[in-house]
């Protein structure tokens, strides 16, 4: 069962406002029983005088603790996406002015059936940190903090964005590739099941985002775009079970900006509740980079693209997506020398056993129902049951024809995944999922 704890943006710039208010509130309504005090001297017992600034102070608070719990939840009609980032992430561009925070959790317990081991993991704990210097300039981010702080510590966007038009945009910053569903959209309660799913994991490794800048913006009623230039992946961290090796995540220490890729999506939303879409990332992924004895990693120039469809509506939900990427002379990283042991040298494609392929493939369709739609149909509550079916194979296709051995060591980099789950939400916010995971393949070996 996965527990997803959201809470929304507590603004600290509303809340103030809301401070002052109390006090001019409560000085102002002193004051006027102060003086009809004064003017009804004599007429009215103090018990009297007192009840009335006791039913005075009662409304008063009950004004703001509306007015708290308007700043801090978001209205239902406010609960929406906002160009490249989430609900609670995208809080901030609805603000007239001000700082907003907000954030999410992940808490899950998984059992794997077959080697009898369970995990309990507290996965993300997130911060959103927003901006709104005026009605043009916005700063957003997210920060995380992985496996309780055991592991990583991650800024996973880092947004400055101009607010030109409706229809024109600009971001810079550390920016999330707008590839597929989630990589964005990242907040549990927009997706299915505990996990991610596989294809978004492996095909475009969210979360997957590097320093760019761009556009973004809304053609009309049905139509929005973003483009973005940004900083390649090192390919020398690709390999045969996918490339999220490859993400350099922003982190200057050691990230490599000598190529530059490009990055595009289009939505377009073509009547009620349907949705079409696709977007793509072009560009080399060498980074002029060199292995043992100044054998070249090539120049990896890798085209990815996908196509997505959702369709939501009197309760049920649909979503696919199909994606492939190509890789021109992978030979090249393959031959490539590295150091495996002191002393000992090999190939990358020897070393890893399996060789970096020049095509590989992921698709996923999922289905769902709110059973709560037709059960209880005013409720904000749902209960959804699901069931996702997921196909990769980041070994489609070779440079050269592969040897059997290749063979058989390209088939446990092709994974099926069944996930068949439920999902309760008591309030928009929160998320309780339950799902189970059925696998042909090896999962161990896509990366």
């Amino acid at each position: 069962m996965n527990v997803e704890l959201r809470r929304s943006d507590s603004r600290f710039s509303v809340l103030s406002a809301i401070a002052v208010a109390i006090a001019f509130a409560i000085v102002s309504g002193a004051g006027n029983a102060w003086a009809q005090d004064t003017q009804d001297e004599g007429s009215k017992s103090t018990e009297e005088r007192v009840d009335a600034l006791e039913s005075q102070v009662k409304t008063i608070a009950g004004e703001i603790s509306a007015a708290v719990t308007e700043a801090a939840v978001p209205k239902d009609g406010n609960w929406e996406n906002y160009y490249g980032v989430g609900p609670v992430a995208g809080k901030v561009y609805r603000k007239d002015s001000g700082l907003s925070i907000g954030g999410y959790g992940e808490v899950f317990y998984k059992r794997d059936t077959i080697n009898d081991a369970g995990e309990f993991d507290t996965l993300r704990a997130v911060l959103y940190v927003g901006y709104k210097f005026s009605d043009k300039w916005v700063l957003n981010s997210e920060i995380e903090f992985e496996h309780a702080g055991k592991s990583n510590t991650y800024v996973e966007f880092l947004n400055l964005d101009y607010q030109y038009s409706e229809a024109l945009n600009f971001r810079v910053g550390l920016i999330l590739n707008p590839m597929g569903f989630v990589n964005q959209i990242h907040e549990p309660t927009f997706y299915y099941g505990v996990d991610r799913p596989l294809v978004e994991k492996v095909m475009m490794p969210s979360t997957w985002r590097e320093g760019g800048a761009g556009i973004y913006g809304r053609l009309g009623d049905r139509v929005s775009y973003q483009a973005y230039g940004v900083v390649s992946m090192d390919g020398a961290g690709f390999g045969a079970g996918g490339y999220r090796g490859g993400r350099q995540k922003g982190i200057g220490d050691w990230g490599l900006a000598n190529n530059f890729s490009f990055t595009g999506r289009v939505d377009v939303d073509v009547f009620s509740g349907l949705m079409v879409g696709g977007s793509f990332y072009t560009g080399h992924q060498g980074q002029d980079q060199e292995a043992v004895g100044g054998t070249p990693v090539g120049d990896l120039q890798m085209t990815m693209y996908e196509i997505h469809a959702q369709y939501q509506r009197y309760g049920f939900h649909f979503r696919a997506l199909f994606s492939q990427a190509y890789i021109d002379n992978p030979d090249t990283w393959n031959n490539s020398v590295i150091e495996t042991d002191p002393g000992v040298f090999e190939t990358r494609c020897a070393a890893a056993g399996a060789c970096l392929a020049s095509e590989s493939q992921g698709w996923y369709i999922e289905g769902a129902y709110n059973v709560f739609s037709l059960l209880m149909p005013d409720s904000k509550q749902s209960l959804e049951p699901f069931l996702r079916y997921s196909q990769v194979n980041t070994q489609k296709a070779f440079q050269t024809a592969p040897t059997a051995q290749q063979l058989a060591a390209g088939q446990k980099f092709n994974l099926d995944v069944l996930t068949v789950g439920i999902q309760y939400k008591p309030i928009p916010q929160i998320v309780f999922k339950l799902d189970y995971l059925y696998e042909w393949g090896n999962e161990s070996n896509i990366d």
